[in-house]
């Protein structure tokens, strides 16, 4: 499916709003990106749902919402065995978004979720994805 890329703390990123052609072209856009302080992007899919990943280094999160915007929003939950401790942090915006440790994955986990949702424009089965609307 066709995805456009926004990045959530940098305005002037040459890759706003371009079209992603295939997932050679996210992983590397994605992976590219690691060099930076952890921030998020939103990929946007053709179906109108869209994906917040964390990139930056080692750890991430993901979200999924909706193309209206309004709750339910989904964020991926950690499988137990690669659970943390600490929470992750995200620039968003210019704010610091706090990500608690049962929603931080492994990088490589979340680009896989992001691969994912690019074929298909729905949620992984590879892991449990918490209702945080509810809580």
């Amino acid at each position: 499916m066709k995805l456009w890329f926004r990045d959530r703390q940098d305005k002037a990123n040459p890759h706003n709003a371009s079209l992603i052609h295939g997932s050679e072209q996210l992983e590397k856009i994605l992976d590219d990106h690691r060099r930076r302080v952890p921030f998020t992007v939103t990929l946007l899919c053709e179906n109108g749902c869209y994906l917040d990943v964390g990139v930056g280094g080692p750890l991430s999160y993901v979200q999924y919402r909706h193309p209206d915007g309004l709750p339910p929003y989904f964020v991926a939950l950690a499988p137990a065995e690669q659970r943390g401790q600490q929470d992750g942090e995200f620039m968003f915006g210019g704010s610091l978004s706090v990500i608690p440790p049962q929603f931080v994955l492994p990088f490589e986990l979340a680009k896989e979720l992001a691969l994912y949702f690019q074929r298909t424009g729905g949620r992984s089965p590879e892991v449990e994805w918490e209702n945080i609307s509810e809580s």
